[in-house]
């Protein structure tokens, strides 16, 4: 299908891969995100790479209010059974930065409430062996990650999130997904941010990074 959307609001490419992060606390839950914007961020995730060009790619955007405050509830369920509560954090929870928990748990909180849910998965079962799942993977997650640059783009933010995956059949419950044949990649929410302000957000430096030829 072909999108009639308005075109990108941020059309300089270092912009889009500087303010793309998880936006959680800033999303806007009350201003609705049109299917149509939703559709031509996807069409463009669909130029990403996969292995053996297979595109094997399932989508599934979820903006139903029932089925929305379904996925959360599993969601919830997971992410609690991980992390605990704020008051009673488990070993995983006591680990988590500040920020990083209070707007996590935000996110368990409201998920619900995102305008838009979108599920990538791919018509494969994932394997258990290392060397295999980096390929399984290395063919979802671009594309995944190209919507949200997409959404980015747009002036949309997402928060990318794979902690309900241990609740994985259930999701698909929801989702009409046959389980196990086809493997989930995560939850992606979708939503208008409070006000495009966003900037670069503190990395560590390159140097702490980057090796030439060898580690170490």
């Amino acid at each position: 299908m072909t999108s009639t959307c308005a075109p990108p609001i941020h059309t300089d490419v270092d912009t889009v891969l500087t303010t793309t992060r998880s936006v959680r606390r800033r999303m806007d839950f009350d201003r609705p995100v049109e299917r149509a914007l939703v559709e031509q961020c996807l069409e463009l995730a669909l130029q990403a790479p996969s292995g053996g060009n297979r595109q094997d790619w399932i989508y599934v955007a979820v903006d139903n209010p029932a089925q929305r405050a379904a996925l959360a509830e599993i969601y919830r369920a997971s992410f609690r059974a991980r992390y605990g509560e704020r008051s009673a954090p488990t070993v995983a929870g006591q680990q988590l930065p500040g920020p990083v928990s209070e707007s996590a748990h935000f996110l368990a909180d409201h998920l619900s409430r995102v305008p838009v849910i979108v599920v990538p998965a791919r018509s494969a079962v994932a394997p258990t062996e290392r060397a295999g799942q980096a390929s399984f993977w290395a063919s979802i997650l671009p594309a995944a990650w190209s919507f949200m640059l997409a959404a980015r783009s747009r002036g949309l933010v997402t928060s990318y999130t794979a902690r309900g995956l241990d609740r994985e059949a259930e999701l698909a419950g929801v989702l009409g997904l046959p389980y196990p044949e086809v493997t989930q990649a995560g939850l992606i929410a979708v939503g208008h941010p409070d006000a495009q302000s966003f900037s670069p957000a503190r990395r560590r430096p390159l140097a702490e990074v980057l090796s030439w030829n060898r580690h170490g």
